[in-house]
C-alpha cells in the first residue's frame, strides 16, 4: 500500500522540526513543505544496483556497427585526455 503524508514545516514543533533537518541534511525554511512518500517495493524484480548497471554496461553498445564502436572509443579517449597509448 502506497501512502503519502504532507506536513508544512512551519507546523513542526523544534524537535521533530530538527530530526526532519537531520535526516535531509538540510535547513528547512518556513514556507516549505514536506511530502513523505511510502511505496511498496515490488519485490519479484530483482532490486540489485549492481545488476541493473551491469545489464546496461552489457547493452550499451547494442545496435552499434563496428565503426560507430571504434568512433565512441576515440571520442572517450580523446575526452579521458589519456597521456599514455592504449591498446
Amino acid at each position: 500500500m502506497d501512502s503519502s503524508l504532507k506536513i508544512d514545516v512551519a507546523s513542526l514543533d523544534p524537535a521533530h522540526r530538527q530530526a526532519m533537518e537531520d535526516v535531509l541534511g538540510l535547513q528547512l525554511q518556513t514556507n516549505q513543505r514536506l511530502i513523505i512518500q511510502v511505496a511498496t517495493l515490488d519485490l519479484t524484480e530483482p532490486q540489485n544496483e549492481a545488476s541493473n548497471v551491469m545489464d546496461l554496461v552489457t547493452h550499451f553498445y547494442d545496435g552499434v556497427d563496428a565503426n560507430e564502436v571504434e568512433e565512441i572509443d576515440s571520442l572517450i579517449k580523446t575526452r579521458a585526455n589519456l597521456t599514455r597509448p592504449l591498446p
